[in-house]
Parts: C-alpha cells; structure tokens; sequence
C-alpha cells in the first residue's frame, strides 16, 4: 500500500504523540495538548502521513502575514508562545491569522521507522499545495539547524552562516545540513540565519534557518 497523506483528525493525536517522542529529544518534545490548540486553530493546516490506517508522519501549519524583507526573528515572534501543560514554553500557533499571505510550519516530524521514504518531501508539497490553492504567496519554513554543533565538534568551530554554506559532494552538491537539503529539494530558498531562533534546541546553538518558497502563480 501507498503513503497517503490526509488532514489530520482527533482520533490521530495519541499516534502523532509517539511519531513526536521518537522523532525528537526529550526537551524539544511538545505535549499533546499543543497538537490540540493547533489543530483547532487551523485544521486545514494540520496533515498527518498515513500508512494502512498507521500514521508515522505529521506537519503542523499556520497563517500568517509576512513581508519577505523582513521575517520573523525568532520562532517565538513568528507563531507565539506559551507555557503548556509540561510547564514549558512552545510554539502554540497564536499569531495564526485566517488571512494571512504565508503558510509557516511549525513542526514537521516523521517516524525513524519510516524516514528516507519521501514523506517529508510528500508533507512539504501537501503544504505547497494548500498555498496554491489558497491563493497565497509564501511557504516559511523556520528550520533547525540540527547537525551544527556536532559538526563544528567533530570538524572546526564556525559560525551559522558558514555551516550552512557547506556542500555535501557525496550528494551531488546539496546543502550538508538535513533540514536545509530537503526543503531545498523542494524548490525552497534561504532567506537567512537566525540566532535564538530555537533558544532551546541545543543541535542547532539556538539557531534557525529561514528558507523561503514563492508561489510563482502563471500569468
């Protein structure tokens, strides 16, 4: 059977919680009752990846307005924070605004089970689509740079905006960085790097990763 990839449901979230806890670590993990805000703020933002009734995958998106030139500088500015039922702060997706010119995910996860299958590239155009559709302009993806510090530990020290210059040859010249090459895969620019970006997130020194993809409409 093949992935499909649908709208999220109620019935889904326990599941999406496991993807969650296998996909990351412990202190970028976000309880279930943050998939639940998001999922009543904007449903039609909300996709899960599906395999025979099992979901392994999910993506999480928000509206918002935006000029290009001038992006959010911090995923806090982007979709708003606040404390949770772990006591922790997270993205809860209060700037979501039903107008918006933007679609902003604000988290993409796949099961380890089930990576180097094509699901995020299949999650991320489910997202490019919804933007076509709507009429809008942009795709925003504020991403991890989650090979950084072990990079500079295993490597030299540099700074973010070296590291995410760097090329991967045994991939015929795409961005080193996982994140960066799959949204790069997918039509999506850099717009810049970002300190405090993800404050918390440890991998990428608190850096994010603006990338950038256009809904060039025909004319």
């Amino acid at each position: 059977m093949s992935t499909i990839i649908r709208l999220a449901e109620e019935r889904d979230f326990d599941r999406i919680m496991d993807v969650e806890k296998a996909a990351y670590e412990k202190y970028l993990q976000a309880p279930i009752d943050v998939f639940e805000f998001r999922y009543h703020i904007h449903p039609e933002g909300f996709w899960v990846a599906d395999l025979d009734g099992e979901v392994f995958g999910y993506s999480t998106c928000m509206r918002m307005w935006i000029d290009p030139k001038f992006p959010p500088k911090t995923r806090e500015d982007a979709i708003g924070y606040f404390s949770a039922s772990d006591g922790k702060m997270h993205g809860l997706g209060l700037h979501h605004n039903p107008e918006g010119n933007t679609l902003y995910g604000m988290s993409t996860a796949v099961h380890p089970e089930y990576t180097r299958r094509g699901v995020g590239t299949q999650l991320i155009r489910a997202s490019q689509r919804f933007v076509i559709d709507n009429d809008m302009d942009f795709r925003l993806a504020g991403l991890r740079m989650a090979g950084y510090d072990s990079h500079c530990k295993r490597t030299v020290d540099m700074s973010a905006e070296e590291y995410i210059k760097l090329r991967d040859y045994t991939r015929d010249g795409q961005p080193y960085e996982g994140w960066q090459r799959l949204f790069a895969r997918n039509g999506f620019e850099v717009l810049g790097v970002e300190e405090n970006y993800y404050p918390e997130d440890i991998a990428s020194r608190g850096y994010g990763l603006l990338m950038l993809w256009q809904n060039k409409r025909e004319s």
